[in-house]
């Protein structure tokens, strides 16, 4: 008896999708809550890219284009990370970063610990309770559960708040390196611009008018690059702040939620 050849199954209609999966934690109530809310910003996508900009260099970019301008802005970047008066308008930009880690590694603290309560929490009434029989030992057990879980989305809660401080931190810095260069290369260019005018510039006159009229469209072009490098920021702070809302509402609303749970338990 011949065995029917198979032929190769038939390619997946391009046409056809499958809808999105149900995610894990639906149905845990407030731990859903915080797992997805963290989920949502934890990538940085709401930080108007300020986030990918983190490593990103150009040096070899300007020295092709300008050499002396470079040269410049390399050594007024120097001084405005080692001149006090230069430094202190741009560490305005970044807060106090020393602080700001303090604060999201704290936050990450108390994230690990909740984390830890709500795992202990579990695992001891399922020891304890695990062969109980009856419907009190149900409601046992549905109301450690349900407490563990609480325990658990205020430690996820914690730890978005450790991450979304983290990533402000983050684009704090970006910016104010950005803005620093920014600078320094305007300089350097304005720098550079004057002294190819300066031979003309010794007779007055036309010089002057010539240096003047390139050197202000570089520093208008120069400061609208700042301006909108700090709307981006700007922009990206606004979002931090409904993202900062969503897990304080979260983390304002855990004790209320305990304590409306064990009322009906009770």
């Amino acid at each position: 008896m011949t065995t029917p050849s198979v032929g190769p199954a038939p390619a997946p209609n391009p046409l056809i999708r499958k809808g999105s999966e149900t995610p894990a934690t639906e149905g845990a109530g407030m731990f859903h809550d915080a797992t997805e809310a963290v989920k949502g910003f934890a990538d940085g996508n709401w930080a108007e890219g300020l986030l990918n900009l983190a490593s990103a260099a150009g040096d070899f970019a300007k020295l092709a284009t300008d050499p002396l301008a470079y040269l410049f802005s390399a050594g007024i970047g120097w001084l405005f990370e080692h001149v006090s008066f230069l430094k202190e308008p741009l560490d305005w930009l970044t807060g106090d970063q020393q602080t700001l880690d303090g604060m999201a590694q704290t936050w990450q603290s108390v994230g690990s610990y909740m984390d830890e309560i709500s795992t202990d929490l579990k695992s001891a009434v399922s020891k304890d309770a695990g062969q109980w029989l009856g419907d009190d030992s149900v409601a046992y057990r549905a109301f450690g559960e349900d407490r563990a879980d609480t325990y658990g989305a205020v430690g996820t809660a914690a730890s978005g708040m450790g991450i979304l401080v983290t990533i402000c931190r983050t684009i704090l810095k970006v910016v104010r390196d950005i803005v620093r260069d920014l600078i320094s290369e305007a300089i350097g260019k304005l720098i550079s611009i004057c002294l190819r005018w300066a031979p003309a510039m010794a007779a007055f006159g036309a010089g002057v008018a010539g240096a003047v009229a390139e050197c202000v469209p570089t520093a208008v072009r120069y400061a609208n690059k700042c301006i909108e490098w700090c709307r981006k920021l700007t922009s990206a702070f606004g979002k931090a702040g409904g993202l900062f809302k969503k897990l304080d509402d979260i983390l304002a609303n855990a004790p209320a939620r305990t304590s409306r749970r064990a009322a009906t338990t009770s």
